[in-house]
Formats: C-alpha cells, sequence, structure tokens
C-alpha cells in the first residue's frame, strides 16, 4: 500500500462520532480497534491495530501519542481465505514498524502496522476472514469481499476508454463541444458505490519561454458516492458530463498568473469502487471535535470497533505518481485547438493557449 492509502487508514481513524455510551472517566478498558482498506490489486495490505486510549488520569490526545499507550504486544493476526465452505490460504500477519503514515495525533515516527501479502492476487468471489487473538486472550474478527474488476458495456463508450469500440479516425476529446460526453460501465461484484474522478493533465511555462515547461495536474471531483441499485446486481451505468462544467472548475482551481501560458493536453478517468461495510462506515461516521470519543456509528469488527474494508481504484492513483500520463488505459488526449476553444474564450485569464 503506498503512502496515500496509508494516510487514508491514519484520517479514517479520527471518524470517530460522540456516543454517550462511555463514561471516559470509568477505569481504563481495553478496546480493540481495527482500520484496514483492502484493494485487491495490492500484493502487500497492511492493517492498524491499537487500543483505545481511555484514561480518566490522562488526556488522550496526549496518550495518543505515546506508543506504548496506542499498540498490543504479541499480537496474533491472520487472514484467512474461503470460497464454497474450503479454506484455500491462510496469511499470517507480520509486525512492522513503520513511519509512511503521516505525522499526526498518532505516535510518530515507528507507527506499528500488521501486514500481510497476496502474490497471487485476490480472488473477488472469496471471503477473507481477519482473527486477532490480543494477549489477554480477547478474539477480534471481520471480513471481508474484494471488489471485482469492473466491464465496459458494449455500445460506443468513450470514458473510460474502449479502443475496440472508437472511430478509426478518433483524435482527441472535444470539451467544447455542448454536447455530453459518457461514461458507462456494469457494476463490479461486491461494489456499493462508485466515484468518478478526471484529472486534467496540462502544461504550464512562463511566458515566451516554453521550453521550461513542467506538467501539472488537478482532479475535479465528478461523482461522488453514487449508490448502485443493490450489491452484486451487474447493472449497466451511464453517467454524462459536459465540458463547461470542467472549465468551470479548472477556472476556480487553477491559479491566476499573468507570467504563465498553459496547454491543456489530456484528461485522465478514474473511477473507484466502495464496498458496503466502508460505503456505510464513511456515511454514517461523522469527524468528532473530541479525541476521547472512540465509538462509531458504525463497525464491521466483532468484539472491537473500526473498519475492515476494501475498494477498487481504476486506474490507481498510486500509480499514476511516477508513471506516463499518456499512456495510460483511462487516458484521453484533449482535441488540439478546438477541444479548448471555450476554456480559453470563458477564461482568457487563465491564459490557456491552443
Amino acid at each position: 500500500m503506498k503512502k496515500m492509502g496509508l494516510w487514508l487508514l491514519a484520517a479514517m481513524a479520527l471518524l470517530q462520532s460522540c456516543s454517550t455510551e462511555i463514561d471516559v472517566t470509568a477505569d481504563w478498558e481495553e478496546r480493540t480497534i481495527v482500520y484496514s482498506i483492502v484493494n485487491k490489486t495490492d500484493l502487500q495490505h497492511y492493517i492498524r491495530i491499537h487500543k483505545a486510549f481511555l484514561d480518566p488520569n490522562t488526556s488522550a490526545l496526549l496518550q495518543a501519542g505515546i506508543k506504548d499507550s496506542l499498540y498490543f504486544q504479541n499480537l496474533d493476526v491472520e487472514i484467512t481465505e474461503i470460497k464454497n465452505g474450503a479454506v484455500l490460504r491462510t496469511f499470517s500477519c507480520e509486525e512492522v514498524d513503520t513511519n509512511l503514515i503521516e505525522p499526526g495525533i498518532f505516535a510518530f515516527p515507528d507507527q506499528v502496522l500488521y501486514r500481510f501479502t497476496t502474490p497471487n492476487g485476490m480472488d473477488s468471489t472469496a471471503e477473507y476472514r481477519l482473527n486477532i487473538v490480543t494477549p489477554g486472550g480477547q478474539v477480534v474478527r471481520s471480513s471481508l469481499f474484494p471488489i471485482g474488476s469492473f466491464s465496459l458495456t458494449s455500445f460506443n463508450t468513450i470514458i473510460p476508454p474502449n479502443t475496440p469500440f472508437l472511430p478509426v479516425n478518433f483524435t482527441g476529446l472535444n470539451w467544447s463541444n455542448p454536447a455530453a460526453l459518457r461514461v458507462a460501465f456494469r457494476a463490479p461484484r461486491n461494489a456499493k458505490n462508485w466515484n468518478l474522478t478526471v484529472r486534467v493533465i496540462y502544461n504550464e511555462w512562463p511566458v515566451g519561454n516554453i521550453g521550461d515547461s513542467v506538467r501539472k495536474f488537478i482532479d475535479w471531483p465528478v461523482v461522488r458516492n453514487r449508490p448502485f441499485s443493490t450489491v452484486n446486481s451487474n447493472e449497466a451505468v451511464e453517467f454524462r458530463m459536459f465540458g463547461r462544467d470542467l472549465f468551470s472548475f479548472m477556472a476556480s482551481t487553477i491559479p491566476v498568473d499573468a507570467n504563465l501560458q498553459r496547454r491543456m493536453r489530456g484528461t485522465i478517468f478514474i473511477l473507484t469502487f466502495v464496498d458496503e461495510p466502508l460505503t456505510n462506515f464513511l456515511t454514517l461516521n461523522t469527524s468528532s471535535s473530541s479525541a476521547t470519543d472512540v465509538r462509531p456509528e458504525y463497525t464491521n469488527i466483532e468484539n472491537g470497533l473500526g473498519i475492515f474494508g476494501t475498494t477498487y481504484e481504476i486506474p490507481k492513483r498510486s500509480d499514476l505518481v511516477n508513471a506516463d500520463p499518456y499512456t495510460n488505459f483511462g487516458y484521453r488526449a484533449v482535441e488540439g485547438g478546438r477541444g479548448t476553444d471555450s476554456l480559453r474564450a470563458r477564461y482568457p485569464q487563465l491564459n490557456f493557449v491552443p
């Protein structure tokens, strides 16, 4: 899991809402907190497991920064792959000290995670059961079904790209066309909702010195938390978007600078799918103003709190960091000149050129 994914685990640890069921002045009670977001395309997966830090004599914020107050010693953590009632594989999770999680409330550096490796990938038709045994003998459990690959529908879909159905003379997307562009696909197995992000790739250089051009991008959040009718429905989804909305977002996001010129190169279409437990967790749990609150409104952790969920992203943003975006599956060039006519006409202050 890349740095961004690990940061998400730490961030989600703060998605906790107020609860009147906890007496923060009561005697200390061991609570096991688990956070893990699994993507089947990763070879290595990480689980954050720590104690709830409630103590009548110590600030929760202070305890969160003390490594010995957070982590268990000698945890037994295991993942079992089960299909059709049979155990196929068992993965022992190794304890690793890492500084991949961003600094924050929790003890840093050398934060403790538990890692398991799936060299042959994960099967979306199999169940993956998490089993944790604490030093005190408490057994904490959860399970998930990985999200499967999605399929494009059979008609002429141009977003995301589906080369066999594109016209032979396709030269790029015309975002200045008033007609809608569309994305069409079938819901993948085990997904509850979906998100669409359009990454805009552009070049920027000092006026009169294009030799110093640098590549930049911004992400347009087009669709957020759009549910499927039911899980495993295989339903066909079609969504339409308009270039005028993209250009409006660019105008509100890209800084105005009279000393710079820019050229839009193309767009990458990123689809993200989320399973039902993680959807419920993110929907029902809200940020709390107090770090002493540890009980989320939703959890799928038996004998504990937190989330053991799964996502699937195509293409993965973490893979785009060092890769050439122009060769990516989701990339579509912008049609030269005409494709950005209305961008230049409506927002000349951005200094985009054909």
